[in-house]
């Protein structure tokens, strides 16, 4: 999926967590920040989500949780840090590997 904007983004994301992501949770884990500037920066995370209902089509679970990995890239502003843009893919099974494990076990969820 592809949007542009805050509306677009807002919807899909009240719809997914009306239905198939209701009751979830999720963790984010930082893996890397890297500063282009002092006031942008790519931010990269594995994240880890747990009490779903059902996961859209081409994602699978790993030991009921879906991993995905996800960049972000933050703008600082007066008012704080803000993502402009982020891209988001599952992690498929078979690449969950011990670094993943190891970054999202910290937690306990």
């Amino acid at each position: 999926m592809f949007s542009r904007g805050v509306p677009p983004f807002l919807a899909q994301h009240e719809k997914i967590f009306a239905t198939l992501y209701k009751g979830s949770h999720m963790r984010q884990f930082v893996q890397a920040i890297v500063f282009i500037r002092p006031d942008i920066a790519l931010v990269e995370t594995v994240s880890k989500l747990t009490g779903f209902k059902q996961l859209p089509t081409g994602a699978a679970a790993t030991d009921g949780a879906l991993f995905t990995r996800l960049e972000q890239v933050m703008v600082r502003t007066g008012d704080g840090w803000s993502v402009a843009s982020f891209h988001n893919v599952p992690i498929q099974p078979k690449f969950v590997d011990e670094t993943v494990r190891s970054l999202t076990a910290s937690a306990g969820h």
